[in-house]
């Protein structure tokens, strides 16, 4: 999004959640040190169009702002009102970010973007808010009231609206229609009204993370007209089960560290597209998730359940999937059906639950015949898990009991390109060097933390260590 489409308030020293999945950034990086002539005392000005003045704790409006600027960045200030002259109206249809934060209740009013009336800042601190008439108004102390500056912008080509990090209670209205990217994070935002965001249809990223959010709250119509939605935030809210009427063409949906304690039959009915799915550190149960849960979701490629309370993998997974990452639940036993149609499935993240050998079914890892990537690390497996399938290639075992190694231990997984082995119970006398000598693409072998150093001749060890990055949640550094 080009820098004249931008409008960012948020607090600087929260700018960064260090929880959130990845989405888009504003400018695509940090700005460069280099001013160009001209710039404002003690701001950057990477270049004639950018001036950046956040986190200065200014008290006077920046001088000397060329008219050829379209981004301004004002984060964490304490401006007074800007003199007249001090700066000039920029051309074309640039506008012009002003930058706040400590916003009040629902920060605008009905037609805030055009008219902003009635919104008041907190602590002294900036909040900046455009105004009509070519206007842009400065919002001071709460004794005070709104003071224009002469910016010339009515926002109509606004992509970009950043109002995280502030004190919303609820959705400011009449947002700017052209509005791609909203982040209304780390707010305390309790609900979603029917057209709360009907105004902006064309809306693509909803960011709603950390905020007060139940599902009681959502009205089953919020998301309706939000037709080009498709990657939505809502995790670290209060929502106690699936929200009502999710957009229908959501490809991302984000809703971990909820409440959630229920997955019905019709949860996801909807939501064809969906393609990544994280509802992980809720309140699952096997017995909670319905078995036809996710027979829709025929696109999904990545689902996250970790950090609940199951016992068993989900029935009815979709062969589509690619990633399924199930760290830190109860699961105690797998078995062939409930990874039947999977052989798309690339990555198995298992670590941190109570699986033993006995309760691996055989034939289990047969399902499985693409899988690259599979994390047992954590469990209380006794010695290497029989027959695992032929494509794999990383293979993590740390933190186990496993105590042998037998000459046939990897005999169908000729491929391997990295076994770790860490923190288990192996002695060098109960390693046998058969085991490894028909791995022909093996580059590292991880034996560190057990009671005796296991040696074990590899001809290409080390360069996986520096190429790959390990599994999730599993430490794998030497």
């Amino acid at each position: 999004i080009p820098p004249q489409q931008r409008l960012v308030l948020w607090r600087q020293s929260l700018q960064d959640d260090e929880d959130a999945p990845p989405f888009p950034r504003l400018g695509g990086g940090t700005l460069p040190k280099k001013n160009t002539p001209g710039c404002p005392a003690n701001c950057t000005c990477p270049s004639e169009e950018t001036v950046e003045c956040g986190g200065l704790d200014l008290h006077v409006f920046p001088g000397n702002v060329s008219r050829a600027v379209q981004h301004l960045s004002l984060q964490v200030t304490v401006p007074r009102p800007a003199p007249r002259g001090s700066i000039e109206r920029p051309r074309g249809q640039g506008q012009l970010g002003a930058v706040g934060r400590g916003a009040q209740g629902s920060g605008a009013d009905g037609g805030c973007w055009t008219r902003c009336p009635g919104v008041r800042g907190r602590r002294g601190l900036l909040d900046a808010v455009p105004r009509g008439q070519g206007q842009m108004g400065a919002l001071l102390p709460q004794s005070q009231r709104p003071v224009p500056l002469p910016l010339g912008s009515k926002l109509k080509s606004l992509e970009y609206l950043d109002l995280s990090n502030n004190n919303l209670t609820e959705i400011p209205a009449g947002f700017p229609p052209n509005i791609m990217i909203l982040h209304l994070g780390k707010n305390r935002i309790g609900s979603l009204p029917r057209d709360s965001l009907s105004r902006v249809r064309g809306l693509q990223y909803l960011l709603l993370q950390n905020n007060r959010l139940t599902a009681a709250g959502v009205h089953p119509d919020a998301f309706l007209k939000l037709r080009s939605l498709h990657t939505l935030h809502l995790y670290n809210n209060r929502l106690e089960r699936v929200p009502p009427g999710l957009p229908r063409r959501v490809r991302s949906l984000m809703i971990l560290h909820n409440q959630i304690a229920h997955i019905g039959l019709h949860d996801f009915a909807n939501t064809y597209l969906l393609a990544e799915l994280n509802l992980s550190y809720n309140r699952l149960y096997s017995a909670k998730i319905h078995r036809l849960a996710f027979r829709k979701l025929r696109r999904l490629q990545s689902l996250d359940l970790s950090g609940n309370q199951l016992t068993l993998l989900p029935a009815g997974l979709p062969p589509s999937l690619e990633v399924l990452t199930l760290h830190k639940n109860q699961i105690n036993s797998l078995s062939p059906e409930l990874l039947a149609n999977l052989s798309g499935l690339k990555e198995l993240h298992l670590a941190h639950n109570r699986l033993r050998i006995g309760a691996i079914s055989p034939g289990t890892w047969q399902e499985l015949q693409g899988l690259k990537l599979l994390d047992l690390s954590n469990n209380e497996l006794s010695y290497i898990p029989p027959d695992l399938p032929e494509s794999l290639e990383y293979l993590y075992l740390q933190h186990n009991r496993i105590a042998v190694i037998g000459a046939e231990a990897f005999h169908t997984i000729l491929d391997i390109r990295a076994i770790v082995l860490r923190s288990n119970r192996l002695l060098a006398a109960s390693v046998s060097d058969q085991a490894f000598v028909a791995l022909k693409q093996l580059e590292v072998v991880d034996t560190t933390g057990n009671p005796e150093p296991i040696s074990v001749k590899l001809p290409r060890a080390g360069r996986w260590l520096r190429s790959h990055p390990g599994p999730r949640q599993a430490d794998t550094s030497a």
